[in-house]
């Protein structure tokens, strides 16, 4: 029996040890997590009476293939007061807030008509300029202004670009861009600014119950009842290799003792830095560019407090006003109402803050970051008031995102190397440095897991996952 070891409980992991014993009985799996839960930023975490979904996670993909496995997991049901097991289907509003009003987002055509007095013919005549004389795209900057304008971008793609990433759009590579944006078209927009103001229909998605742990928790105990081992807090150290292989890799547990455990085929949804700068072999040139890789941090403060009387019906929404500290905010009731109690009395928020390790924002104790999002919430008119809160609670979330900048523009390199292993798959967000959303993450998974058991020996099926175009937003 083959020895497969996975790094990593998150989406990648479990999806790609699922996919494994269901469709062999040849291999033996072990999994390794650094952190005490599984799920990664898809983990349900369950505070006082509430459940938090760090990250957002809307269950909406263009790939048949998860579709099904979604629903494999967790069947899809109407009957939510009985079921607990079950994918709901829910509607997908989203919201731009600028200026003290709110947009529709994603952007379309219709947000010429949106802005009304802030300058929409001038917005409107700064895309038609930018759809027929194009930027060559140099980097996101050129991106957003050739899908958007100069005027949009400015009024809102550069502020909140700024916040997340922390750099000037200009020092980003363009790749995130053509992942998750979607350019407009001329025919609709010119259409669209003399037609009469109208929300646009929402998307539909499912979401589990109660929130994306749901799901991952579940596929958990199914893979373990296969005979798959979970080992919670074991962080890899360093991956030993012989004769261009990978032979085994060496973790610590929770009590700092180290073991080493051996494999034939390794999976690794750890961060690609961490794992370039494991590898005990790895040239002085790959170690160079793995230093310079860089993530941003994620702080998100759960606010649950009185319902306000006007009551949002967005899933979230992006804060594109620097007055503001706070990126993104989620409203959880509109996730799912059994993701608090009594969610007819109560407003159950995500306050979404984007940083990096040990910043100010970063150091800030729990207290002090309740009351900046207590305060901001109130300012833009999500709660009653600073005193209308009830609870808090704090999530610090290390390397969330991997980013487009700095030595990411060599990461060919790193890629080219890590192929060299033949039996080493690099999946998931972390694991390919990529900028992955959960149904993209699982794919590099089955991609990996199709690879190992056809023999194929290219990976490039694999880190090709989210480069298509269906992937991206609709911009209508």
């Amino acid at each position: 029996m083959k020895r497969i070891v996975i790094i990593g409980a998150g989406p990648a992991g479990l999806t790609a040890a699922y996919e494994l014993l269901n469709r062999s009985s040849e291999y033996s799996v072990t999994i390794l997590e650094e952190t005490s839960f599984i799920g990664g930023l898809s983990r349900s975490v369950k505070c006082s009476s509430c459940i938090m979904d760090p990250g957002g996670h809307r269950f909406f993909t263009g790939i048949d293939r998860i579709g099904k496995l979604w629903t494999e997991l967790i069947p899809v049901s109407d009957d939510t007061g009985k079921n607990d097991d079950i994918l709901m289907k829910r509607k997908r509003y989203s919201s731009i807030y600028f200026k003290d009003r709110f947009f529709d987002y994603p952007i379309s055509a219709g947000i010429f008509r949106q802005l009304k007095g802030l300058n929409a013919p001038k917005a409107a005549m700064g895309y038609i300029r930018s759809a027929i004389f194009p930027r060559k795209e140099n980097n996101l900057e050129d991106l957003f202004i050739n899908r958007f304008g100069s005027p949009v971008y400015e009024m809102f793609f550069k502020t909140y670009t700024e916040k997340h990433w922390g750099r000037s759009p200009r020092d980003i590579s363009a790749d995130w861009g053509y992942q998750r944006i979607r350019a407009l078209k001329l025919s609709s927009v010119i259409g669209n600014i003399f037609k009469s103001s109208e929300k646009a229909a929402p998307d539909e998605f499912y979401y589990p119950k109660y929130g994306p742990g749901q799901l991952w928790e579940r596929t958990a105990e199914l893979i373990k009842s296969k005979g798959a081992d979970i080992l919670s807090e074991h962080k890899v150290r360093r991956i030993c290799t012989e004769n261009g292989r990978i032979s085994a890799v060496i973790c610590t547990d929770k009590n700092g003792y180290e073991i080493t455990v051996k494999g034939d085929i390794f999976l690794s949804s750890m961060p690609l830095k961490e794992l370039s700068l494991g590898i005990d072999s790895a040239p002085k040139d790959i170690k160079r560019i793995a230093e310079g890789l860089s993530f941003r941090d994620h702080i998100i403060v759960g606010v649950l407090a009185v319902r306000p009387e006007k009551f949002p019906s967005d899933c979230w929404i992006y804060i594109h006003d620097n007055s503001l500290k706070v990126s993104r905010v989620q409203i959880y009731n509109n996730w799912s109402p059994y993701l608090l109690k009594d969610p007819d009395k109560y407003i159950w928020l995500g306050a979404e803050y984007f940083c990096q390790e040990n910043d100010s924002l970063w150091k800030k104790s729990d207290n002090e970051l309740a009351e900046i999002a207590a305060k901001e919430l109130s300012q833009i008119g999500l709660i009653p008031s600073e005193k209308s809160v009830i609870h808090t609670h704090t999530e610090r979330i290390k390397k969330a995102y991997p980013a487009y900048f700095d030595s990411y523009s060599e990461i060919d390199t790193i890629k080219k190397y890590m192929d060299s292993f033949g039996n080493l798959y690099c999946i998931g967000r972390n694991g390919q440095h990529r900028y992955n959303n959960m149904d993209h993450s699982m794919m590099t998974a089955l991609v990996a897991v199709d690879n190992i058991l056809s023999g194929k020996t290219d990976k490039a099926d694999i880190w090709n996952v989210n480069t298509e175009d269906i992937y991206n937003e609709a911009q209508n």
